[in-house]
């Protein structure tokens, strides 16, 4: 029996399968149960616990493709795809993974060991796919309504809504994907999709209707209105409600004009050819279905009106602006007095804002108010606000504790004059910062084998006199920090560093160790079923000299730790959640996860390590088969050759006599 039939066999004993459909008495009529499965997914046939059965799918009025042909505890015929598969013991037909082929109308007659007919079920299959990627869009395709609709892909798909907005009006259209609200509307809408195997939804936030302009009457001066419209957004221009519009665009002269649109009696005379610009009558909006930098510059409407009065000159300048993204705060150690805090976003035109929440409040801003200098023992909240005029974010963030703000920042102090060096790690491929002492001439030094040593800095107030020419390799002389930009494994060592006043006298010798770790990462939790009393959990990670620690919040506590605490062995019946913490000297990690009920908790692995336990045991008995036989035929053979030899010396002793 291969491990298809086996994973699906303990599924349905743990009472865990998807995909299950029980063939009743309910099929026995004139009208078939209706079934449905997922495409791609196993589907477990539960068919009647007969001692015949003959399964078959309708082809035609007159033709049938058999499926089955079950009689006595034996499979006397199967169809031949590998997908159909069948379980003796229960009566279960699995198709390990459905297609839309597999859609039909099926017969299953049933007989009892005598042959006496005990019923012909009837049912239809519909295979459908399932929902995935919900996704909410919206548009603002009018200056009154605006459009949400929600698509998904799958089969036989019904839409429903949830909606927490204001104002409240809104009508369903296309089948209720698409919803019509007010101009107006914010709030939060959900989508729920769902077909006969399976849903999803998604839920946004709806904000104001970005890109609406309206070309009003304060345009219609000598000074030109300012509108801004955001990068590859929709833009919407509302232009007056009168007869005929000539919209035009400055060229870059002051006579050359590009005209955009010409519009009269409720008709389009021109309009650009971009298919990009695009003109509702109905409601005069003039709009650019994804703004670009090449739509900005000056333009200007000329208005008339049925009997061709000048109804008004408008003027406007519109300025296309890239939206703010990807806002991000970022800390760096450059000095050991003051940390520098930075606020970046993408985006054209930003204007920058912080607020703090921090403890003590005094800090400094630098670089147009995206960098916030603050005193090295800061706690707290920081948020930085970015905007421009068609567009805003934020990010906030909890401000490192003092002693792990900088993990790469090392202060070499006078603990490390001593005969046993001071003991420092960095991360590897991180920033390290060196904080030397602040006196007038540094000597700092790499200890190789034996006697050498690899000059790493001379410094001599106020210049750097020698500089080791690796380029990670950089010094600050204001504040005395040597930093190494990305540490790797090599730069692990013993160094030592000479210091000297500024006249010339010796103030001491410092030595250290420095080692560098990889950080923790990637922690993953495992649990196998190796054992039907034990459940073995396994934590690893990626990183160097890794300590690891669990927090159990579990039913069944009984528990033992193995493998230098990596693997943790529970109780078969444990439920709850466990984490595993894992630590080295610049960083850490964990990992929370809920144990699977146990009579889920992992048939597949169980089966999987039956198979592999049962194939190293045939590998096993083989090599030890191949050398019992591999000895006897050496045996065999000496004694062949003994006799021989035994042979040939009674010869010759016949011969000699």
């Amino acid at each position: 029996m291969d491990m298809l039939v086996l994973c699906g066999v303990l599924l349905m004993f743990s009472g865990s399968a998807e995909g299950l459909i029980t063939v009743g008495s309910n099929c026995i009529s004139n009208q078939p149960c209706l079934f449905y499965g997922a495409l791609g997914r196993p589907l477990y046939l539960q068919l009647p616990s007969e001692s015949e059965l003959r399964l078959k799918k309708i082809i035609s009025e007159t033709v049938t493709d058999p499926i089955l042909t079950f009689k006595n505890q034996t499979i006397r015929h199967k169809h031949p795809d590998p997908r159909w598969q069948f379980v003796t013991e229960n009566r279960t037909m699995i198709i390990s993974r459905a297609e839309k082929d597999d859609s039909g109308r099926y017969t299953l007659e049933t007989f009892d060991s005598g042959g006496t007919d005990r019923g012909k079920y009837q049912f239809q299959l519909i295979i459908e796919a399932e929902v995935s990627s919900v996704k909410i869009t919206y548009s603002c395709w009018s200056s009154v309504k605006r459009s949400v609709y929600c698509s998904s892909d799958g089969d036989q798909l019904s839409f429903s809504w949830t909606l927490n907005v204001s104002p409240h009006e809104h009508q369903l259209t296309d089948g209720n994907q698409t919803l019509l609200l007010d101009k107006g509307s914010t709030g939060t809408i959900s989508c729920s999709v769902e077909n006969h195997v399976s849903h999803g939804s998604q839920t946004i936030d709806l904000q104001e209707c970005p890109g609406l302009i309206a070309v009003g009457s304060d345009c219609t001066s000598n000074q030109p209105c300012l509108f801004y419209g955001a990068l590859e957004r929709p833009l919407y221009l509302q232009l007056p409600s009168e007869y005929e519009l000539k919209l035009k665009k400055n060229s870059g002269g002051t006579t050359t004009e590009t005209t955009i649109l010409a519009f009269k009696n409720q008709t389009i005379r021109y309009k650009h050819p971009d298919p990009r610009w695009q003109f509702v009558t109905e409601n005069r909006t003039m709009i650019i279905s994804r703004a670009e930098k090449d739509d900005s510059g000056r333009y200007s409407l000329e208005t008339y009106d049925s009997g061709g009065t000048d109804r008004g000159k408008y003027q406007f300048q519109l300025i296309i602006e890239a939206e703010v993204s990807s806002v991000k705060i970022t800390y760096s150690c450059w000095t050991s007095v003051n940390r520098r805090v930075s606020c970046s976003s993408d985006g054209d035109q930003l204007s920058f804002s912080w607020t703090l929440n921090v403890s003590p409040h005094e800090h400094q801003l630098t670089d147009g108010n995206r960098t916030l200098l603050l005193d090295k023992d800061s706690t707290g909240n920081i948020s930085c606000s970015v905007e421009n005029h068609v567009s805003k974010g934020s990010k906030t963030n909890v401000l490192p504790l003092p002693s792990s703000w900088c993990p790469g920042l090392i202060a070499v102090g006078s603990d490390c004059i001593s005969n046993q060096p001071c003991l420092f790690y960095g991360a590897l491929g991180r920033p390290l910062y060196l904080q030397l002492p602040s006196e007038s001439e540094l000597k700092l030094k790499k200890n190789s084998s034996g006697n050498t040593s690899d000059p790493i800095l001379t410094f001599k107030k106020p210049k750097i006199i020698q500089k080791h020419p690796d380029p990670r390799w950089q010094f600050v002389t204001e504040n005395r920090t040597m930093i190494i930009s990305r540490a790797e494994k090599n730069h692990s060592g013993n160094y030592s560093l000479e210091t000297y006043d500024s006249g010339g006298t010796y103030r001491g010798k410092y030595q250290f160790q420095l080692i560098i770790e990889a950080e923790v990462s990637s922690v993953k939790i495992t649990y196998s079923c190796w054992s039907s009393v034990d459940r073995s959990v396994y934590c690893s990670s990626d990183g160097d000299q890794l300590s690891f620690s669990w927090t159990l919040n579990v039913d069944s506590h009984g528990h033992r730790l193995t493998d230098g605490n990596r693997t943790l062995l529970l109780d078969k019946d444990s439920t709850g959640n466990i984490s595993c913490s894992i630590e080295n000297h610049v960083s850490k990690g964990s990992k929370t996860i809920e144990l699977p009920l146990p009579s889920s908790w992992c048939p597949e692995q169980f089966v999987v390590f039956v198979l592999v336990w049962a194939l190293e045991i045939i590998v096993l008995l083989s090599l030890l088969a191949g050398f019992h036989i591999h000895a006897r035929i050496i045996r065999k053979q000496s004694i062949k050759q003994n006799i021989r030899t035994s042979a040939d010396k009674v010869v010759e002793e016949k011969e000699a006599l």
